[in-house]
This record gives C-alpha cells, structure tokens and sequence, in this order.
C-alpha cells in the first residue's frame, strides 16, 4: 500500500476490513476514529485518554475528541460540547459504570452507524449489573492487560482484545544535565 495514493489506500481497507464492511453506509464513513473521554480530566484515565490521542496522532490516524466531564475529577481544560463523530470508529475510553451515564447524557444516536469500541479500565474482576449493561453499547472491548481481558471476556458479550496502553515519552529538555545525574 505505499505506493497507493491516499484513495485507493481508503478503498482497500474498505474491501479488507471487517470493521468497514458492516457499516450501514459506507459512502458515509470516513475511516478514522473518534475518541471519546475524560480528555481534560486530572485523572489517570485523562492521561490514557491523552496518550491514545497523541498514539493515534502519531500514527497518522485521523482523530477527532469527544471531551466528557462527568466526573468528580478536576478537571485542566473546558470541553468545548462537540459531540461530532465523523469518523467510523467510536473509540470510548469511559469506565464501564459510566458509559450508561455518556448514553443518556448524549442519546443512543451516538453510538448509530458507527463501530463502538469500549477501551476500558476496572480494578476487579466481579461486574455488577451497571457495568454489564456498559456491553450493550460497544461492538467490542479493548482491554489493557490480560487481566482486564479475562474480567471483560468472562461476560461473554462482545470480543475482548488485549490492546497495551501507548506509552509516550518526552525526552529530556536538558540532556546534558541529565547525563550528569546519572
């Protein structure tokens, strides 16, 4: 594909992935992904929420973000309230027992038409009802760990894949003074 140009590249994922062949309209999806989350939020779930952004910006993956600020959380930047998605993937990196919260804060609507991954995090391995009904509203789960894997794939519901937190780092501004600390 790299010598494709940029629309023939677009066509042979359409005819390639599973992912683009169920999509209602075809002609209508732009690939890509729209990654919902506690972007702004001061959280460990905001920096995953930022570091999958920057991944996704760094691969050259078209990206747009759904800012959600429904959390106790403080909170470093003000969502600007878009909720445009106009990219195939939704990609929702919401706690489980808060994604029932996002669907009645932003309409089943949302979710219509587009492939909805769940990129969620949970401590325990035991899923309470709240957290269960997060299922109905995703295609599929990326899970972080093989732990994570494991508790999400046990409900039997959706395909759980393992997909590891991006790690992104900054070099040192000043090299040479690290260099004299170590």
């Amino acid at each position: 594909t790299n010598t494709m140009d940029y629309d023939a590249r677009i066509q042979s994922m359409r005819g390639n992935n599973p992912g683009f062949s169920h999509a209602t309209a075809h002609h209508e999806m732009i690939p890509g992904h729209n990654l919902v989350g506690y972007l702004g939020a001061e959280l460990g779930l905001g920096v995953a929420a930022r570091q999958m952004l920057r991944a996704l910006e760094s691969a050259g993956v078209p990206t747009s973000t759904v800012t959600y600020d429904r959390t106790s959380s403080q909170q470093s930047a003000t969502p600007d309230g878009s909720t445009d998605r106009p990219y195939h993937f939704n990609l929702l990196l919401i706690v489980p027992d808060q994604l029932p919260l996002f669907v009645a804060d932003v309409g089943v609507e949302f979710f219509q038409g587009h492939h909805n991954i769940g990129l969620w995090y949970w401590e325990s391995d035991v899923m309470n009802e709240n957290q269960l009904a997060a299922f109905d509203h995703v295609d599929e789960v990326w899970a972080a760990t093989s732990y994570l894997h494991d508790a999400f794939a046990s409900a039997r519901r959706v395909p759980v894949s393992v997909v590891p937190s991006p790690l992104v780092f900054e070099p040192p501004s000043d090299v040479s003074s690290a260099r004299r600390r170590l």
